[in-house]
Formats: structure tokens, C-alpha cells, sequence
């Protein structure tokens, strides 16, 4: 198998009834090879190479932020010198200044072969992307992150699932999940992801996500952006993170590939790399009903009283989303995309916001921290997990709902009664992910030391606040308050 020419497999791919079903007998074929062979062990007296493998250099604000305080959080625990951690990056689009001290590989081979290669080069894997385990997305995003972790396994090496999602899968994916994965270990963000994860028989500790501790641009920053943009100075801000979430799952398809590559056909629904969105009569008509239901509630919000809103881009992916929110917000609203905004002034804006109204889950976790009151507009299980967990619920809506514009409104207009609640609730939620992620960074390290005792990592005291990267001003100042 580790002999065949990635030409042969790739072929392979193309031709099967089941493209998917081939990759994922490729990994396993793979991990049977890197048992026989795993390449490099860490030795006492070199750095510790982890290789992080997640969804960077898409463009994907939430991913870079969790991603670079993933990187600060292990090097507090491991110690900078100890730690050599490289970055899997999808595309080129990364904000190299957020992993200025992290070796970057482009992942321009054939997943499985890259992975393999990699796992052999490296110490062990550590798997970054939240959408971990779930069929919601594009179940090769899944097989790819079960791959790394079940390469990694098979080698003998540490191969750690961090701040993981989990949601419904369907039983070919879930099935493989399960073997790839059964000598892995995975930390979850949130109780019911656990519970998934252990019923396929996976080693799991509950934890939370790591974007909670980012430090924005100063709030000079996005006032001078909100400003430039026609904001008064004084109007409440109400900002709005929109995607298209009827557009998933994607899937592989290389018989659209193969269309599109002759005839140019299927190119607006083109993800990338033979790999296409869902594009149907009844998905187009849902993203219509969705932005006329936030555009709705919005401007009749607006006509009652002066406010601001502004869109932002959490993902390169959501650009056409944003133009088609602003045209029927009336054209002339600011937006503030990934593809032109730094993730610290992406992250300040958000946190300038009186209010958020947002389908993206980390638009709503890095403005939490600043007390911002978010209304959730989920597409799958992430954002109802984390109103449950904050008490919330009642502020999360599905995208499909065929009420949504009037719940929207109702809460805009209702905003001064629990304004003050939800602040207050998202600070406190906030300190309770902090604590959370300190607790994961224990058990990073118990799963780093089990697989080297020799490692010689940091004397510290086993407790949360031991286990954290440096954090902002804010976040100090909030867990002091909600301790």
C-alpha cells in the first residue's frame, strides 16, 4: 500500500461508485502501514514536534483564532522550547503573524498520503478542527480528522482530538470514526459531544473550545473602523455574521468535477478539490427565506429606533452571504470580511456590538468575553450546545425556522428586558470555558506523559489557572468577577 503512486489512488477515487468509502479504506490501509513503520519517536533532549491538523489557511476567522490560542495554551504546558508544533494548512490564506513560531505545511498531496507522511515526521498529532466528528458539514472533513488521529494511534504516538464537536453522523462515517479512532483520545467542547463520542466506544474528556482567551484589537480600533464606515460614534451597534447554511453538506463528486472541468457546469457550487455544496431548488429557496427573515427583523428594528448594524465575514466562504444581506438590508451596510480584516479587528468589532445576531459559533464565543448579548441562528448542533450550556436556549433559533423573522424581531424589540441578563450571562460563561480550558490543559498533558514519561515538562501546580496561556487584561479581570 505505502508503495502505490498517488496517481493509482487518486484514479482510484475518481472511478468508484463511492468516492468517500475509497478514501477511507486508503487511511485504513495507511494505518496498517505506520504500525509496521511510525517513523520518527521523540528522544529525551529534543523538542517535542506536534503536528496540528485542522481546517487553517481557508480563511476561517474562528479556526485561525482557536487554532493560535490551541499553540499558546500547549506551549504554556509543554514549555516554548520543549514544544516544535507544525500547522496543517489547507489553503494559503493564514494570518502568519498568529503562528509566527509554528512550521507551516501546505497540504498540496493527496490528504492521506500527506497525513501519513507527516505522522511518520512528527512526535504525535493533535487534531484542531471543531467540527470534528459530524455529517452536517462534509463527512471528508470528518474522515480526514479521524485519519490523522487513527494514523497517529497506529504509530504508537500521541494523537489527541482537541476542544472536538460531535453531531450526528451517517453509519458509514460513524462506523469509521469508531475504528480509526478507538486508540485516540479526544476532548470534547461541550457535555453532549462527550456522550456521542463515548458511545462509539472513544476515549473522551469533556473540555470546551480555546478561542475564548483571544485578545482582540483595542477598542479604538473598531471604533475607527465603525466610524469610517458612517457610525455616529453613539448608535447602538448590532451586528450580524451571516453564512449560507443550506448550503452543506458538501460532497465529493467526481463526476460534477469532471462536468465542470469540460463544460464549466456546477462552478458556483464548487467547495474545492472535487468536493461540491449542496445547490438544489429547496437549498436556494431556504438561504433566500434566512437572509429575508434577518433583513426583515433588522431594518423594522431600525425604523423604530436608531441603531447600526454591520455585517462581518467570519469566512472567506460567507463573502457572496454578506453582499446578499446587504443588498436586501438596503445596499449600503458595512461589511467587514475575513479576506480584508485581521481576526483581532474581526474579533474587537464583534465585541463593539450591543448586539449579535449570528449563524457563526465563534463570532459569538470571541464577542462572550465582552459581555456581547448574541441571538444564535444554528445550523447544527454547535450553536443550541452552547445557549443550553450558557442558559440561553431560548435565544437560538434554527435557521429554518419558518417563524424566524418574527422570534428575531420580538428579541430586538424586547432587547432592554434582558440586555443586562445576557451580558451578564455571557461573562459568566466565559469564566466557565476559561476554567474548562485549563482543565483540557491538564489532561493534555497527563495524555503527553503517558505516552513519555521522561517528558520534561513544567513543574506547576495541578489546577485550571496553572494550565492556561497568558491571558488579556479582560479575561483576568472577568474571572475575578465570576470566580
Amino acid at each position: 500500500m505505502r508503495h502505490r503512486p498517488i496517481e493509482e489512488l487518486l484514479q482510484e477515487v475518481a472511478g468508484a461508485a463511492d468516492p468517500e468509502a475509497a478514501i477511507r479504506r486508503h487511511i485504513l490501509d495507511f494505518m496498517e502501514a505506520i504500525a509496521e513503520s511510525p517513523g520518527e519517536r521523540w528522544q529525551p533532549g529534543t523538542p517535542l514536534r506536534l503536528f496540528l491538523a485542522g481546517y487553517n489557511g481557508s480563511g476561517n476567522t474562528g479556526a485561525d483564532v482557536r487554532v493560535c490560542e490551541m499553540v499558546r495554551q500547549f506551549k504554556a504546558v509543554v514549555g516554548p522550547e520543549l514544544l516544535q508544533p507544525g500547522l496543517l494548512m489547507v489553503k494559503e490564506h493564514l494570518p502568519r503573524d498568529l503562528f509566527a513560531e509554528v512550521d507551516l505545511e501546505l497540504g498540496d498531496l493527496y490528504l492521506p498520503v500527506l497525513l501519513a507522511q507527516k505522522l511518520r515526521a512528527y512526535h504525535g498529532v493533535v487534531t484542531c478542527e471543531g467540527s470534528m466528528f459530524k455529517s452536517s458539514h462534509a463527512d471528508l472533513f470528518t474522515m480526514l480528522m479521524a485519519g490523522a488521529l487513527g494514523l497517529g494511534a497506529a504509530a504508537g504516538k500521541p494523537a489527541i482530538g482537541y476542544g472536538a464537536d460531535a453531531g450526528k453522523m451517517t453509519p458509514a462515517l460513524s462506523d469509521f470514526v469508531a475504528e480509526a479512532c478507538r486508540d485516540a483520545f479526544v476532548i470534547s467542547r461541550s457535555g453532549a459531544s462527550a456522550d456521542l463520542l463515548r458511545d462509539l466506544g472513544l476515549r473522551v474528556e469533556s473540555g470546551a473550545d480555546t478561542a475564548w482567551t483571544f485578545d482582540p484589537a483595542p477598542p479604538a480600533r473598531a471604533e475607527e473602523l465603525l466610524r469610517a464606515a458612517g457610525w455616529d460614534g453613539s448608535m447602538p451597534v448590532v451586528g450580524i455574521a451571516p453564512v449560507n447554511p443550506f448550503w452543506w453538506p458538501a460532497r465529493l463528486d467526481p463526476q460534477k468535477a469532471r462536468e465542470m472541468e469540460a463544460t464549466g457546469a456546477h462552478s458556483d457550487a464548487h467547495y474545492g478539490s472535487g468536493v461540491f455544496h449542496t445547490d438544489t431548488a429547496e437549498s436556494r429557496a431556504l438561504y433566500a427565506r434566512y437572509l429575508e427573515s434577518i433583513a426583515g427583523a433588522v431594518s423594522a428594528f431600525g425604523r423604530s429606533r436608531p441603531v447600526f448594524p454591520v455585517i462581518v465575514g467570519m469566512e472567506r466562504l460567507d463573502q457572496q452571504a454578506c453582499k446578499d444581506l446587504a443588498e436586501r438590508l438596503g445596499g449600503e451596510t458595512a461589511i467587514f470580511a475575513a479576506q480584508d480584516r485581521h481576526p483581532r479587528e474581526l474579533v474587537g468589532l464583534l465585541r463593539r456590538c450591543r448586539i449579535l445576531i449570528s449563524s457563526r459559533f465563534h463570532a459569538l464565543v470571541t464577542a462572550m468575553p465582552g459581555g456581547v448579548a448574541g441571538i444564535g441562528l444554528s445550523m447544527d448542533e454547535r450553536i443550541r450546545n452552547l445557549f443550553d450550556e450558557s442558559g440561553q436556549g431560548g435565544r437560538a433559533f434554527r435557521a429554518d425556522d419558518p417563524e424566524l423573522e418574527p422570534k428575531i424581531l420580538q428579541l430586538l424589540e424586547s432587547e432592554a428586558e434582558w440586555h443586562g441578563e445576557a451580558a451578564v450571562a455571557a461573562e459568566r460563561t466565559t469564566a466557565r470555558e476559561i476554567r474548562r480550558m485549563g482543565e483540557m490543559g491538564i489532561a493534555f498533558a497527563d495524555e503527553l506523559r503517558r505516552h513519555h514519561p521522561d517528558l520534561p515538562l513544567p513543574k506547576r501546580p495541578r489546577s485550571w489557572d496553572s494550565h492556561l496561556p497568558p491571558l488579556p487584561p479582560l479575561v483576568e479581570d472577568l474571572l475575578a468577577r465570576h470566580a
